[in-house]
């Protein structure tokens, strides 16, 4: 047979050949190079809000990432990237009644939770129990207010602060002379000049006077301002401007029934809202016009239906019906529902419903954060390791 130019390409013609002789050698297995920090930043915070396990799932990748994602610079730009509408509820926290109104947590009853922090007080006349020293460390016990009347009721709220650095807490109630509240600061340990306002006086035909009662129910904080629900019916919200130290009544719109409302934070948490249901199960959410001002505004100018949602044909056909709107995760889009069926969770974005336990709760307090911070201070604790 006639040799081939060198070079010609053989289909197989002549001597054959192991196939050994032909295998290309395998490049050898060396593991990829680590990505830059700063390519991990620019890729992870680009997942939008509405994707956010997604973060956790990132996080659980390796330490280096999940110290990435917990860090403070990432979450100022993860907000300042998406427009500050970056909370999920990770959680609730429920106020029992088979636990005599505590939440399991130590016979302590939760108040509010905001940005990682909760706000517990000691339920008066219960005992420590055995696992309260797992907690105790992570407690920040706040000094007595300095109030010389007895306080007919209150109510208070965590004011938005950095996740791990200094925070303030609310304390709105009601004592003999009328309204009051104070902030109390972690950096001083103190809790600052009260501000006060008189209790407005009821117009004629009024049944009642706003009965001097601050509903014990979650507030919302808009803006810089602070909202909780006065009246035991829920006929007016309290304003507490604490930069300014100012009290002012915004009374709620007059309904043809009584509702149990939750207040909310819209459009990104500029506007004051109010959420409730209707004897039809129809969810509205009430929206504070801000021309004219709050505190002067009659109460048919200043609110307005900016959503209606008919829950009928929302939840499971078996939920016969919505007794009212039981809390609000602001930031989250869910609200929680008390139905025929138990507490469920509705999303306002979806619509998708889930039912999370039966109706045996004082009030629920949603636990809506950007992230868990314990991750991150479990890592700091453990330290580096190799490849993270």
């Amino acid at each position: 047979m006639e040799e081939l130019p060198p070079g010609f390409l053989s289909l197989g013609l002549g001597p054959r050949r192991h196939a050994a002789d032909l295998a290309f050698p395998f490049p050898s297995m060396r593991p990829p190079p680590a990505l830059p920090d700063v390519l991990v930043e620019d890729i992870l915070v680009r997942i939008p809000p509405q994707d956010s396990e997604c973060l956790l799932r990132a996080a659980l990748v390796c330490k280096r990432w999940a110290r990435l994602l917990t860090d403070e610079a990432f979450h100022l730009r993860y907000v300042t990237r998406h427009g500050g509408t970056t909370t999920t509820m990770l959680g609730f926290f429920g106020n029992l009644v088979d636990t005599c109104g505590s939440d399991r947590c130590n016979s302590y009853r939760v108040h509010d939770a905001r940005d990682g922090r909760v706000l517990l007080n000691r339920i008066a006349g219960t005992i420590a129990r055995e696992n309260e020293h797992q907690t105790a460390a992570a407690l920040a016990p706040l000094p007595l207010l300095p109030r010389p009347q007895q306080v007919r009721s209150w109510n208070a709220a965590v004011l938005a602060c950095c996740r791990r650095g200094p925070f303030r807490v609310a304390f709105a109630g009601i004592d003999a002379n009328g309204l009051f509240a104070h902030v109390y600061s972690s950096e001083s340990d103190a809790w600052g000049e009260a501000a006060s306002a008189p209790l407005p006086v009821p117009g004629p035909g009024d049944a009642e006077r706003l009965d001097e009662f601050l509903l014990p129910v979650p507030g919302a904080q808009v803006g810089y301002g602070l909202y909780f629900v006065l009246g035991k019916k829920g006929s007016a919200v309290l304003e507490y401007d604490p930069a300014a130290r100012a009290l002012a009544v915004i009374p709620l719109p007059e309904l043809p029934y009584r509702a149990l409302i939750a207040l909310m934070a819209l459009e990104g948490g500029g506007v004051l809202g109010f959420a409730e249901v209707d004897l039809q199960s129809t969810l509205r959410l009430w929206a504070a016009e801000t021309d004219p001002p709050a505190a002067a505004a009659p109460p048919g100018q200043l609110w307005v239906v900016r959503r209606a949602i008919h829950l009928a044909t929302q939840l499971p056909a078996h939920v016969s019906s919505v007794y009212y709107v039981v809390a609000s995760a602001d930031g989250a889009g869910v609200v929680f529902l008390c139905t025929t069926d138990g507490l469920y969770t509705f999303d306002l974005n979806s619509g998708q419903s889930t039912r999370v336990m039966s109706n045996r709760f004082y009030d629920i307090i949603p636990y809506v954060t950007f992230y868990t911070p314990a991750l991150r201070e479990d890592l700091i604790d453990e330290g580096p390791s190799a490849g993270a």
